[in-house]
Order: C-alpha cells, then sequence, then structure tokens
C-alpha cells in the first residue's frame, strides 16, 4: 500500500477489469478470449499481471458468460470477483457491476477502469493518470497515446452513482467526456494492444 493510501487511512485507488462481454462468434476464438494464449498466459491473466504493477490497492475483476472458464484458468486469488448476470445486456450491466462493488466495499477516491482485452499498460501510464485526476476529481481521465486516446480510464468516487444509473451499450470515454468531462494526459508511445479477435493475439502466425 502506498505512504498516501497508509497516511489516509484507506486505498489510494482500485482498478476495476471488465470481462464480462458476450462472446463474438466472429472473433475466431474456439472458447472465451479471455483464457486465449499469450506468451503462455491466459490473456486475462496476462493483464492482471500489469494491474498488479499499478499504483493500486484493490482489484476488482467483473465477469460474465465466461466465467466459469476463466476462474478455472486464471489466477485472481487478490481480487474481488464479481459475476455479472446481467451480461446480455449489453457493456453497461459489468460497469455497473463492478461500479456497485467498488462502491459497496471500497474507500478508494479513484477507480482505474480497463478493458480485460488490454495487454501491458505500463504503471507509469497508471500513475500519471491518478496524479491527474488529483487535480480534476470530478471528471474522468484517460490518456492520449501517440495516435488516440485509450485505456485505462481514472474517473473520482464521486462520480460513481451517476454510472449506476447507465443502461445498454456504454462507451465510458465518451460519456465522461459528454457528461463530467475527460481530461486527456499526453503518453509518448502507441496504444497498448487491445485483443478482440484472434488476429490480435501478439506474436500470432500467419
Amino acid at each position: 500500500m502506498t505512504e498516501e493510501a497508509t497516511s489516509a487511512g484507506r486505498p489510494a485507488a482500485v482498478a476495476l477489469v471488465l470481462a464480462a462481454d458476450e462472446p463474438d462468434a466472429a472473433s475466431g476464438f474456439s472458447g472465451s478470449r479471455y483464457v486465449a494464449d499469450v506468451g503462455g498466459s491466459p490473456l486475462l491473466g496476462r493483464v492482471l499481471e500489469s494491474v498488479r504493477s499499478w499504483p493500486v490497492d484493490e482489484i476488482v475483476v467483473v465477469v460474465g458468460p465466461d466465467a466459469e472458464e476463466i476462474l478455472e484458468r486464471v489466477d485472481v486469488t487478490d481480487a474481488i470477483v464479481v459475476v455479472d448476470e446481467g451480461w446480455e445486456e449489453g457493456s453497461a450491466s459489468p460497469l455497473r457491476a463492478g461500479m456497485d462493488t467498488v462502491w459497496r466495499e471500497s474507500t478508494a477516491p479513484a477507480v482505474v477502469v480497463l478493458p480485460g482485452d488490454v495487454l501491458d499498460v505500463p504503471a507509469s501510464v497508471v500513475a500519471a493518470l491518478v496524479e491527474r485526476w488529483r487535480s480534476v476529481p470530478r471528471s474522468g481521465v484517460a490518456p492520449r497515446y501517440r495516435y488516440a486516446a485509450g485505456w485505462p480510464v481514472v474517473v473520482g468516487r464521486e462520480l460513481l452513482p451517476d454510472l449506476l444509473g447507465v443502461e445498454g451499450e456504454v462507451d465510458l470515454p465518451a460519456l465522461l467526456a459528454s457528461h463530467a468531462g475527460l481530461e486527456l494526459v499526453h503518453v509518448d508511445r502507441a496504444a497498448p494492444r487491445r485483443v478482440r479477435t484472434i488476429d490480435d493475439l501478439p506474436l500470432r502466425r500467419r
């Protein structure tokens, strides 16, 4: 735990990893993409390896239709795991489930939200986002990589009640930009790889 979190008597930040979307038959995966092999580790396991290096004190992972397969293959023993039974509604459902859990079970003032298919986000990027969030706590904060804005997104605890009301399909950065405001932090590197289809896997042989 960070010195700041210890002195304040509560966690400084919590990571919220969303891995509960509907399987896509066009993705090319025969099973859950979250357990696809990435350098000898399941995809979600590799994502969580990065998250464990971040300046966060707690981790919440939301899983959905692939919950059984994921929990058999991925080490989540250091995380709070939420099984979202409403995943068929769209991306708002796991976001709500995760935010509700953070609201009830954590006192962290900042939430770092990441889709569970975004690989290798450096701790330095998260640290820069959280630092920027401290000066604009009522807005969201996201990185702007060399070519486009991306993930993760930092939101403050005071925004959670509003996010608990979202429905359907939700683009979190766009939602924040239109309602609470979205601050962008320039990051001089390409955006981290996001694995949506089998061809997005790193070092995949064609």
